[in-house]
């Protein structure tokens, strides 16, 4: 029982100093979604208007943007903690791996989800998604 609690801690206080640690640096998770809203309008751009038109381009150009921004995304912020050197901290100190991992995966995944809902938004506006 004692266990479960103190991996249960330790995934919380992962998670938590992720969500700190973006807060802190709001230019991140801005300057991420800013960054893919501008890809989402210019990218189609370069198939042609035309082209875009057909559900197959839209929707692999929609694919090919979202695996960039999640490259993009992941890589900004464990380049964020590796230049702070708190990866190394957290790393040397008593907490369990797995708490570690699945806290920073669940951190990410929710990181993740608040740039692409506004992103799929912003997609549906200005190409005419259909439901």
């Amino acid at each position: 029982m004692t266990e479960q609690l103190t991996w249960r801690k330790s995934c919380w206080l992962i998670f938590e100093y992720s969500v700190r640690s973006i807060f802190i640096r709001k230019s991140s998770w801005a300057g991420t979604l800013a960054f893919a809203a501008c890809l989402a309008i210019l990218f189609p751009f370069s198939f042609g208007t035309e082209l875009i038109q057909k559900a197959e381009i839209r929707h692999g150009a929609f694919w090919a943007i979202n695996e960039f921004i999640v490259a993009l995304t992941v890589g900004r912020l464990f380049t964020l903690e590796s230049e702070s050197g708190i990866l190394e901290l957290v790393l040397s100190s008593g907490i369990s791996r797995s708490a570690l991992l699945f806290g920073k995966i669940l951190f990410v995944v929710l990181y993740l989800l608040s740039v692409q809902l506004p992103l799929m938004v912003v997609w549906i506006v200005f190409y005419n998604v259909p439901a």
